[in-house]
C-alpha cells in the first residue's frame, strides 16, 4: 500500500463518518412520552428547545421597547415641532 493509498483511505474514512451518521441506539424521546411523567425533565426539555433567543427575537423586543418608552405619543406626533 502506497502513501497515497493510505491518505485516500483516511480521507474516505473521515468522509464516511461525516456523512453516514448513525445515532446512538436506542434513541431518546422527549420526556412528554415517558411514563411516569417527570415535570422537571419536561421543563428542561422545553427550556432547551423552545426558549432559545434568536437574533430576530432580540431585535423585535428591542423595537417594541423603543416604541413604547422612547417614542412620543401619537397625539404629539401629529404636528411636526421642536418642543
Amino acid at each position: 500500500m502506497t502513501t497515497q493509498d493510505k491518505t485516500s483511505a483516511a480521507a474516505r474514512n473521515r468522509f464516511d463518518t461525516q456523512w453516514h451518521y448513525r445515532p446512538e441506539v436506542p434513541t431518546r424521546l422527549s420526556p412528554l412520552f415517558q411514563w411516569p411523567l417527570n415535570p422537571l425533565a419536561i421543563w428542561r426539555w422545553f427550556a432547551a428547545r423552545w426558549l432559545v433567543l434568536g437574533e430576530n427575537t432580540v431585535l423585535v423586543a428591542l423595537a417594541i421597547v423603543s416604541w413604547f418608552w422612547f417614542q412620543p405619543p401619537l397625539e404629539a406626533s401629529k404636528t411636526l415641532s421642536l418642543d
